[in-house]
């Protein structure tokens, strides 16, 4: 079943592309609410094919913590793809396996042999070729709009020097890394370990995102005025696209997920960084693409020394 991690890998990258291309015009916590109202919707035809609906309270409980994880990483990594070019934030999101095989071996009891270690060490090269010397400015200009009001976004930005305004988007992406490394493993205790149909897993988690939001509408954004939803990204050819391409690496990377070790499972889908990097390189016609590829093919090849050996 290793053609399934392939498949995933190629609707992963094509899901990245498609959001950078909507969030250049498009607000970050505007996109992550509206693109998981549609989705949830979307994923209901699927219940046609669940084969098995259980689920016990214990099991919903672990389902729900994980959607609070999967929005925590979605709304953080929306803007860290909009603020960075897809080629860097590609790049910075390959490092996530190496996050899920730490905590492998933290839950799991697993140990990291000397090639592994000598991955880590290539793929932390590749990271340092991304950044030295990097002449361009950095594209975390503001504070995140689903944080604070316009208003205080404003007088944070005018008084923040870039530095500081560069620091602050990594924090983001720390975050993002940390709970999707954290849901990944979620994903495989509940579909594996637990024995739990990965459609209907799909769809209840999905479900649970649009309540989360719901409630973060209700107590936070009514009080900051602030809108959740825009009639005129529905009406974008690309962010249909955008969702078909998502549900297609939702359901494969599902399935690869039940079928293969995740360890195996996340090296193999890494294909998808080097080919955001290239592709979404020359798509949006982004700086240095040769010192970022060449950062790229480091970063994939530390980590498949990392989970493969």
């Amino acid at each position: 079943m290793t053609w399934l991690a392939f498949v995933a890998a190629f609707f992963k990258s094509l899901s990245t592309l498609s959001e950078k291309k909507i969030l250049q015009d498009e607000d970050a916590g505007v996109y992550t609410s509206e693109i998981s109202f549609v989705l949830a919707i979307v994923s209901l035809p699927l219940l046609f094919f669940v084969k098995n609906f259980t689920f016990d309270r214990f099991d919903l409980l672990i389902v729900y913590i994980l959607s609070v994880f999967s929005i925590i990483s979605s709304v953080t990594a929306a803007y860290v793809i909009k603020k960075l070019d897809v080629s860097e934030s590609s790049i910075l999101f390959s490092m996530s396996p190496i996050f899920i095989s730490f905590l492998a071996v933290l839950f799991l009891k697993e140990t990291l042999s000397s090639i592994q270690i000598a991955g880590i060490l290539l793929s932390s090269f590749g990271l340092f070729v991304l950044e030295y010397h990097s002449s361009e400015p950095r594209g975390a200009t503001a504070i995140p709009a689903i944080a604070m009001p316009h208003s205080a976004t404003k007088i944070l930005i005018e008084n923040n020097p870039i530095s500081s305004r560069s620091y602050f988007i990594y924090i983001i992406f720390f975050i993002s890394l940390i709970f999707f490394s954290i849901t990944t493993v979620g994903d495989r205790y509940v579909i594996h370990t637990l024995s739990k149909d990965p459609i209907l897993y799909i769809v209840i988690v999905q479900f649970f995102v649009l309540f989360n939001f719901v409630i973060l509408d209700i107590f936070f954004n009514k009080k900051l005025k602030r809108k959740i939803m825009d009639p005129k990204l529905l009406r974008k050819k690309l962010f249909w696209g955008n969702i078909l391409f998502l549900t297609m690496h939702r359901l494969t990377h599902m399935f690869a997920v039940q079928a293969m070790q995740i360890s195996v499972l996340n090296a193999v889908k890494q294909l998808a960084a080097v080919m955001s990097t290239i592709i979404g390189g020359k798509l949006f016609t982004e700086k240095n693409l040769i010192r970022r590829t060449a950062a790229c093919l480091c970063v994939v090849g530390g980590v498949i020394l990392v989970l493969i050996f």
